[in-house]
């Protein structure tokens, strides 16, 4: 269906995404020898100059020629579980603070603030708390931040509760280079004394036990080619990003980091982060006709024709507007489809303004079956739980202890044969789902709940 570069690159390709998915040591070696070493500029010694949030990437993200910022080809969450004291000691904090800094100082951030820069050859990341965490504390967690219980989040866009994730911090990093990923984890994993050329004198692993792992990527052609490869799915455009075929991302439907950013309160400046991983239906998703898949994925008045091969004539406008968010019902029952992005823009604000903020979308395939690792930040978790509920058209009454998502031309379950095509709902599963609070900068290091 689609021709891949040469066998040169694929092989080289190929062996970075395998390193990243191993990890370790020796995965790190590997990647070494086929980079040839880091060659990444490093950061600054002074790192006051770094923006107070922590989640304030997108001076050092890629930009396209449409003005919209690209995520990085790949991604690592590592899942922490706490080792230390309640409340934790200085010497605790020092330790999670000194390892974060020393990585900080190790690569330079993002692009290093090139707006010119075709690829993310430094670093982003960020370090965020669980409601598990902040449970450990005597004191209550404070009443200026919405961060529910994954728990709560399921059950408000009707899902099953068992696939709450309970642990207590994340630690997610993002780059265009695997071996500056996978450095940085040994590095927080305590297995390396210097990090391209900077000391490293402490770990995470001082006072958190790593208990999971996940990656991913993005792309045009990492994409294709490792879902051909690794779960014989062969009919993603070679050019697209992203598993489901268009890229994502734009402009007009990201909020602003403004947006996002608590503004008042013990942690002024962070922010919330959901993280879930979703498993794809490729295989029906692409048995559906270009049309059909624009009209699921958009809206009925898209068009393969208006949008273009993975969405390239949209630029930086998604081209859903007021109008077409409020004409789902009737879109329902005259075409018998509405789309993902339409719906979802139905939990914009007053102003028409996104109240999410889509940070790190990767493709796995670890496990034999694509799948889709989200990351959001947003202000409180009711927005991304609102934004969640638009894309299943919950009805949330108030005097209802549970959720059911319904067809909103026919006023019945979209699980008991709603005939309306429901966007990509049919298409994703979710596997699991977690809540975290991403302190500003100068709290990152085991914030207390007040």
């Amino acid at each position: 269906m689609r021709k891949h570069g040469s066998e040169r690159g694929l092989t080289r390709r190929g062996l970075l995404r395998a390193a990243l998915a191993v990890g370790s040591t020796a995965g790190l070696s590997a990647c070494m020898e086929i980079t040839g070493g880091l060659d990444v500029p490093t950061g600054p010694s002074d790192l006051s100059t770094y923006p107070a949030s922590q989640h304030a990437w997108n001076d050092a993200l890629v930009t396209d020629s449409h003005g919209n910022t690209v995520a990085p080809h790949y991604q690592l969450l590592l899942f922490l579980e706490y080792k230390g004291s309640i409340p934790p000691t200085e010497a605790e904090r020092a330790a999670v603070e000194s390892c974060l800094a020393s990585v900080d100082r190790a690569f330079q951030r993002g692009t290093g603030g090139s707006p010119d820069a075709l690829s993310l050859n430094g670093l982003l990341g960020l370090i965020g708390y669980t409601p598990d965490y902040f449970a450990r504390f005597d004191r209550s967690f404070t009443t200026e931040v919405d961060l529910s219980t994954p728990e709560q989040v399921l059950k408000a866009v009707g899902e099953d509760e068992s696939k709450a994730d309970h642990y207590d911090a994340v630690a997610l990093l993002t780059s265009d280079r695997v071996e500056v990923l996978l450095a940085a984890e040994q590095a927080m994993r305590g297995n390396r004394d210097q990090l391209n050329g900077v000391p490293v004198s402490s770990s995470l692993t001082d006072v958190f036990a790593i208990a999971a792992r996940r990656t991913g990527f993005k792309g045009p052609g990492l994409v294709s080619s490792r879902l051909s490869d690794e779960v014989d799915i062969d009919a993603v455009n070679e050019q697209s990003p992203s598993a489901m075929g268009y890229k994502s991302g734009f402009s007009d439907n990201q909020a602003s980091e403004k947006r996002v950013t608590i503004k008042t309160g013990p942690f002024a400046g962070g922010t919330t982060l959901h993280v879930s991983e979703l498993v794809l239906d490729l295989e029906a998703w692409y048995n559906r006709s270009e049309g059909g898949r624009v009209h699921r994925m958009f809206s009925p008045q898209h068009s393969p024709e208006s949008v273009g091969e993975v969405g390239r004539f949209l630029a930086n406008d998604s081209r859903i507007n007021e109008t077409i968010a409020q004409s789902t019902e009737a879109d329902a029952e005259q075409y018998g489809v509405v789309g993902h992005t339409q719906k979802v823009a139905r939990a914009r604000d007053s102003n028409f303004e996104p109240r999410i903020l889509r940070r790190s979308e990767a493709i796995s395939a670890e496990t034999g079956r694509a799948a889709l690792n989200f990351t959001s930040i947003q202000r409180a978790m009711t927005d991304f739980v609102e934004t969640r509920q638009a894309m299943s058209f919950v009805d949330t009454d108030a005097d209802s202890d549970h959720t059911t998502p319904q067809c909103p031309a026919h006023q019945q379950s979209t699980s008991n044969g709603c005939p309306a095509k429901n966007g990509i709902l049919q298409f994703v599963e979710t596997e699991h789902r977690a809540n975290f609070l991403v302190p500003q900068r100068q709290r990152r290091a085991l914030p207390e709940p007040q």
